[in-house]
């Protein structure tokens, strides 16, 4: 069972790694990594609301514009 859990864990952790690469796929299948994406970083729950009020952060310009998601 721990076998297949941690083949489970290294499938996942290729998938993300795969959306660091600028490559063109389908519009259908980016569609399908954001959704592993959100699955992966447990965006379940919207948690923005209680991140406001625990931190303080401010908004910045991007680095890299490829990774703005404003752009």
């Amino acid at each position: 069972m721990l076998q297949y859990l941690w083949g489970m864990i290294n499938a996942l952790q290729i998938i993300v790694l795969t959306s660091l690469f600028k490559l063109k796929i389908p519009e259908s299948a980016e569609i399908v990594m954001i959704m592993i994406l959100k699955l992966c970083q447990l965006e379940v729950l919207s948690t923005e609301g209680l991140i406001e009020i625990m931190f303080d952060f401010t908004e910045t310009l991007a680095y890299e514009t490829d990774y703005d998601s404003e752009g």
